[in-house]
């Protein structure tokens, strides 16, 4: 099972569709709220691949794979930049530390009960009034139809361990301790996009 897939690597030298894809999402993401001069933690932050695009921040980048903290310290682009290998159901960080954390491509593909464990942690970790952006697969995501996603990315092994697609009535309610600012489709529809505030 393919679990090191390098987004910053994809990005830029993945398939055309790929590539247009990734960076359309990362456009997507980054439009959701003011990173500037924040105190960021990027949650499942893979190869750092939102670091490409981010100025001016306090950047913390977590991953439970070792592979991708690696490629994300080979990839990044200031030394202020962060990068920890840890689970995101067991944050290791003081309550009230963070202005925005992200969280994209991970609830997908973890389970209910370490959803519920992140979401808690998340909430702890983050500052009265704090931001947290979520990007999740919708039901139109090409994960869900095997050949189109071996045709549109690079990816060998195109099966995840765990793949749960969204709607947004259930990605409100998984974030229901948060109020939604704004929620949106983004990429082609293929994601679901959303602000929610402590």
């Amino acid at each position: 099972m393919e679990m090191n897939y390098d987004f910053t690597w994809a990005m830029n030298n993945g398939k055309c569709l790929e590539r247009m894809v990734h960076r359309k999402r990362i456009k997507a993401i980054l439009s959701l709220a003011d990173f500037k001069h924040k105190k960021v933690l990027d949650v499942g932050c893979n190869t750092g691949i939102l670091t490409t695009k981010l100025r001016q921040l306090d950047y913390t980048g977590i991953d439970i794979s070792r592979w991708c903290i690696d490629k994300a310290m080979e990839y990044r682009t200031s030394s202020d930049y962060k990068f920890m290998i840890m689970d995101c159901c067991d944050l290791k960080f003081n309550s009230s530390t963070f202005d925005l954390i992200i969280i994209t491509d991970v609830l997908e593909h973890i389970t209910e009960k370490e959803r519920k464990k992140t979401l808690n942690e998340v909430y702890r970790v983050l500052k009265p009034n704090g931001l947290v952006v979520v990007s999740v697969p919708s039901k139109y995501h090409p994960q869900n139809i095997d050949f189109l996603r071996q045709i549109v990315t690079s990816r060998k092994i195109t099966k995840e361990m765990i793949d749960n697609p969204f709607t947004k009535r259930e990605l409100i309610k998984l974030l229901s301790d948060f109020t939604l600012l704004k929620m949106r489709r983004a990429t082609f529809f293929c994601s679901i996009m959303g602000v929610f505030q402590k």
